[in-house]
């Protein structure tokens, strides 16, 4: 963008990097607290861009009460008994709410050494979730582990799993646990 007109002043307004190293045509302004902020942004020819970022607000909570969440992989065996294929749905199905607390459960039968994830709707434009997301827990959490994000079932059988968020902090938890 120009500006200054006959005086040929260009100035950069794609910023990137953080507050203290601001890089021009930047990939994002990075922040790692979310919030709703007021930014000043100046430039001084001789000393470059500063910026200062000041939080005044936090974002509202996400409402999840309409995301039909699903588990996706080849982890679980079917209704038939079968094993699923990786992009099978497991059966999407709506949370249980309470306040801005957000609780899917699933009753699955999982197979040994497969992996899976949570996943909301039909395909992947929507919210998934892998193993990083979230803090296990439960008498079953060691059951499972990161496998290049997808949850890693080490050892088979019926389980109770319990996929929660907490929208006001956006903290995910699995609870797992063998019955």
């Amino acid at each position: 963008m120009s500006w200054g007109g006959a005086r040929g002043v260009t100035v950069n307004t794609n910023l990137g990097g953080t507050t203290s190293a601001l890089e021009p045509g930047g990939y994002n302004l990075f922040n790692t607290e979310p919030g709703i902020y007021t930014v000043l942004l100046s430039y001084d020819p001789g000393a470059g861009y500063a910026a200062t970022l000041t939080k005044t607000g936090n974002l509202p909570p996400v409402n999840y009460s309409q995301y039909q969440m699903d588990i996706i992989g080849d982890a679980y065996l079917k209704q038939d008994g079968t094993p699923a294929a990786w992009d099978e749905s497991y059966g999407k199905t709506l949370p249980a709410v309470t306040g801005t607390n957000y609780t899917w459960t699933y009753n699955i039968n999982f197979l040994a050494e497969r992996d899976f994830k949570f996943r909301q709707g039909d395909d992947w434009s929507g919210l998934y979730i892998s193993f990083p997301d979230v803090t296990m827990a439960g008498t079953a959490a060691s059951y499972f582990t990161n496998d290049g994000g997808n949850f890693h079932v080490s050892t088979a059988g019926n389980y109770i799993m319990v996929l929660k968020v907490a929208a006001a902090t956006g903290n995910w938890t699995v609870t797992a646990t063998k019955n």
